[in-house]
């Protein structure tokens, strides 16, 4: 299910005809941290916009009007809110846009070596924002939360600390929020939810030491000036704020009562009658049996959305024939989620709308949507042709169109949408049944319901090759089953993390020099091989050339060690006797062969 940001939007409630008497009020617009010309953001408060329709709201500089462009409040996805998270860490694959992308089986977690006791987030809203609250989704305990508001500056100011993972504030207008999270345990982050209100704004071109005003309630306002091409937001658009409103005790409507004491500043009414007691006098108030003093109307159809029955659909006339509290607008009498009015199919579920062939009508309506020759009523696969109805599971759908046709799931649950039914996904979720899920279990393919992790790497003890020591990609060179951090492969008696040669057996583990590396691992002529190796390691050789085969390297040996230098005249000694011997051999040979030849 898309989680949808629990946002409060203000409506402007347009009411021409009681604007008609409207006296015209001004605010300056406080530039403070704008240090050069350029297109700025300036929020428009309820205020203002509960009376006074957003396009006839202006901008004047120095007293004249100025090019605008304006965006009222509006309903948004969470992700249309948040347009970026920058966490403190991320442990293996994992993803931020996980924290707001509506989807509560989606996760990340902070990487549990750069941030084992405290973490920071950064979100970055792609508006200015009303907010007052924040609510994180985590598995663990937090021990302290604080928030801070991003300012036009580019500093940060506190909002408040809470002890849990949910926290309420002061209402304050940013566009991004800096929390840091504190815990005794490494937590897992779902999602992040904000709370408070999108205001409507407007956009205009800035300029320092310039004179701006925000002028409203004006019954004639000057014509709007075209905005040029290049008046445009980008993502690092500044906001500015409003001064205070310069009141006026004009009686607009002639009621006797002045504007700022007047419910109903702009319809007379002397009696001030507020049935609801919301502030809002009955006369133009659009729900006045219901407390609703933002007014809020979402459709615009003049009826306030606390006593609208279809809040989200225009029905002025509030029609609702079978009397069920719903505008027959909204109504849904299939109970596929889908209102009649937008519904394809009204009178069957199809909660999904698909219309393969584009004609308007929803398949559950058609007769026989996939050509199979079976009517829809008698098809268990309706969105596929499968004339044969193959069942294997007996469940009444059919295997064509079946996402566990093996094992009986007639409700075709799938929790995580990947085509595959949950029916058939508890063995891939789980396979070593220890009620932890794969993407969770620190050991997938044995059972460790308690998921100990002694080392904190990321792998539980009873399938780490080394759980005393941290070794995530659990590196095994000698295929011994333990892992090389845990094997002391030069068998000095020192492991690899504090062995200063871990290649070479040094059990006095001496350095002279006091550089972290033992003496045997040295190089000191630079040559890339070290000195325990380096059959000549005082001189540059990294041929390791040694023709006397002496365990001297050429470069360092002074005297030739080989035998036939040494003592040439045994070599002539035993060459000369092999000689005779082979050509005593070849006489005896040709002997033999006379004889032969006369004995014959």
């Amino acid at each position: 299910m898309t989680t949808i940001a629990r946002l409060t939007f203000v409506t402007v409630l347009i009411v021409p005809a009681l604007a008609l008497a409207a006296p015209r009020y001004e605010r300056p617009i406080n530039l403070s941290g704008v240090t050069e010309a350029q297109p700025v953001f300036v929020t428009i408060p309820e205020e203002v916009t509960l009376y006074n329709a957003l396009p006839t709201l202006r901008i004047t500089k120095n007293g004249a009007g100025i090019p605008i462009k304006t965006a009222p409040g509006q309903a948004v996805a969470f992700g249309g809110v948040i347009s970026a998270v920058d966490l403190c860490s991320l442990e293996g694959a994992g993803q931020v846009t996980a924290l707001y992308d509506g989807d509560r089986s989606t996760l990340v977690r902070p990487d549990p070596l750069q941030s084992p006791a405290d973490c920071t987030l950064t979100v970055s809203l792609s508006v200015p924002a009303r907010l007052d609250g924040l609510t994180l989704e985590v598995d663990q305990l937090i021990k302290k939360m604080t928030v801070s508001a991003l300012q036009s500056d580019g500093g940060y100011t506190q909002l408040g600390e809470a002890r849990s993972s949910t926290i309420a504030f002061s209402s304050v207008i940013t566009t991004g929020l800096r929390v840091t999270l504190e815990y005794d345990q490494v937590p897992a982050l779902r999602e992040i939810t904000l709370e408070g209100a999108i205001p409507a704004r407007i956009l205009f071109q800035a300029e320092p030491g310039a004179s701006f005003t925000l002028m409203y309630g004006d019954d004639a306002p000057p014509p709007l000036l075209p905005a040029p091409a290049e008046l445009a937001t980008t993502a690092t658009t500044p906001f500015v704020t409003l001064g205070a409103e310069r009141i006026r005790d004009e009686d607009a409507d002639g009621d006797g009562l002045p504007a700022a004491r007047d419910n109903c500043p702009f319809v007379s009414n002397r009696d001030q009658t507020d049935s609801d007691r919301d502030g809002v006098g009955d006369v133009c108030d659009n729900a006045p049996g219901v407390t609703n003093a933002p007014q809020n109307d979402r459709d615009q159809d003049g009826v306030g959305d606390s006593q609208d029955n279809c809040a989200s659909l225009f029905n002025p006339d509030q029609r609702d024939e079978d009397i069920d509290g719903i505008g027959d607008v909204c109504d849904d009498h299939d109970g596929d989620g889908v209102q009649n009015s937008r519904d394809n199919c009204p009178g069957l579920r199809n909660s999904d709308q698909q219309d393969s062939d584009g004609n308007g009508i929803g398949d559950a309506c058609e007769l026989d949507r996939d050509s199979d020759g079976l009517p829809d009523e008698e098809d268990n696969c309706r969105s596929t042709s499968n004339p044969q109805q193959e069942d294997r599971d007996r469940d009444s759908i059919g295997d064509a169109c079946d996402s566990c046709p093996d094992v009986v799931n007639p409700q075709q649950e799938d929790r995580n949408v990947n085509g595959l039914g949950d029916a058939c996904e508890a063995a891939i979720q789980d396979p070593d049944s220890d009620s932890v899920s794969n993407e969770r279990d620190s050991c997938p393919a044995i059972s460790n319901p308690d998921q100990r992790d002694a080392d904190q790497d990321g792998r539980g003890d009873l399938c780490d090759n080394c759980p005393t020591l941290q070794n995530r990609d659990q590196s095994d060179d000698d295929k011994d089953g333990q892992g090389d951090v845990c094997t002391d492969a030069d068998g000095d008696g020192f492991l690899p993390h504090i062995d200063n040669c871990p290649a070479v057996a040094n059990t006095d583990q001496t350095d002279r020099d006091n550089d972290g590396l033992g003496d045997a691992c040295e190089d000191d002529d630079g040559d890339s091989v070290i000195n325990a190796s380096d059959n000549c390691p005082q001189v540059v050789n990294r041929d390791q050339g040694d023709q006397d085969a002496d365990g001297m390297g050429n470069v360092c040996d002074t005297e030739d060690d080989r035998f036939s230098e040494k003592y040439p005249l045994v070599i002539w000694i035993g060459m000369s006797f092999i000689v005779l011997v082979l050509l005593s051999l070849v006489m005896r040979m040709i002997m033999q062969i006379k004889k032969d030849k006369m004995g014959t």
